[in-house]
């Protein structure tokens, strides 16, 4: 489920029998291999099935602009000269990337909380799930609330920063709760806090095409994805860390102070929607015609 275990996680880790160990590299080696049979048969089945480029634009602003940057040398520069993409690429790592990274290490993360390894596992995997079904949702309602996407951005980033508010100063005592209590609301804060900081990944893709026009849209989505994995290995190289390895207080008020400096940045963003105002101007031009 992609939830990290760390060697503090194994109870009796002294009492382990070399054949024990020894199945447990095997059963790792064969999840490796597994995985890149998946990875090649993806590959194979791009080159012998994908066609070099889609039948049809992936938006009707692509179809109908006469004069899109085509070239992927201009493009890039384009973007990158451009400072409302890179305040989006940093939104986009604060909030979603370091929402992700933090999830995804909830083994180590809830230790001080003396929730197990099993149970960090199902809360990783019911936010992952949770947060899927939350991007589709936030998706949706972006798509019938046309130019509301920094609205509904800033909106969800709100309801995580409460969530893991909260989580935080369960984390460090500061509320007090029986532990039957506290892994219930565990379950739900961290759930909340994962849909409202990482549904809003397609929207991130959705802003930069608008932000980028008319920079291709598969262009845009690349360095918004390069960017939200740089946020990503940062997170895991301060976690490897062994000064914060061992004190795992700081992942929660990381995420949170991240959070917050995404929602303030997100001020600066710039209401302007071209792809969108092109595609009204000319259903209206239809209508008229």
């Amino acid at each position: 489920m992609g939830i990290h275990v760390t060697a503090e996680d194994v109870p009796n880790k002294g009492n382990l029998t070399q054949d024990f160990i020894d199945s447990i590299s095997t059963g790792i080696q064969r999840t490796v291999y597994f995985d890149l049979i998946l990875v090649l048969l993806c590959l194979v089945m791009i080159i012998a099935y994908f066609p070099s480029k889609p039948p049809h634009p992936p938006s009707k602003s692509q179809l109908l602009n006469d004069t899109p940057v085509t070239d992927y040398v201009q493009g890039v520069k384009s973007l990158l000269l451009n400072k409302q993409f890179w305040i989006l690429m940093l939104i986009t790592g604060l909030a979603v990337s370091t929402a992700t990274s933090w999830l995804s290490l909830a083994s180590a993360n809830y230790r001080p909380l003396d929730i197990g390894q099993a149970s960090a596992g199902w809360i990783g995997f019911s936010s992952i799930m949770a947060t899927t079904l939350g991007s589709l949702i936030i998706s949706r309602v972006a798509d019938h609330l046309l130019k509301k996407s920094k609205l509904i951005m800033m909106v969800s980033i709100g309801f995580g920063i409460v969530n893991i508010t909260i989580l935080s100063c369960i984390q460090q005592k500061y509320i007090i709760l029986p532990f039957n209590s506290m892994i219930v609301l565990v379950y739900i804060l961290t759930i909340n806090a994962s849909i409202g900081l990482g549904s809003i990944y397609p929207l991130c893709f959705e802003l930069g095409c608008e932000i980028g026009y008319p920079v291709k849209e598969g262009l845009v989505g690349c360095l918004v994805t390069i960017a939200a994995y740089l946020f990503l290995f940062l997170y895991y190289v301060i976690y490897l860390t062994p000064a914060f390895t061992n004190d795992t207080h700081w992942m929660s008020w990381t995420t949170l102070g991240c959070s917050v400096a995404a929602f303030i940045l997100l001020f600066t963003i710039k209401d302007h929607y071209p792809r969108i105002d092109m595609e009204e101007s000319h259903s209206t031009d239809n209508v008229a015609d």
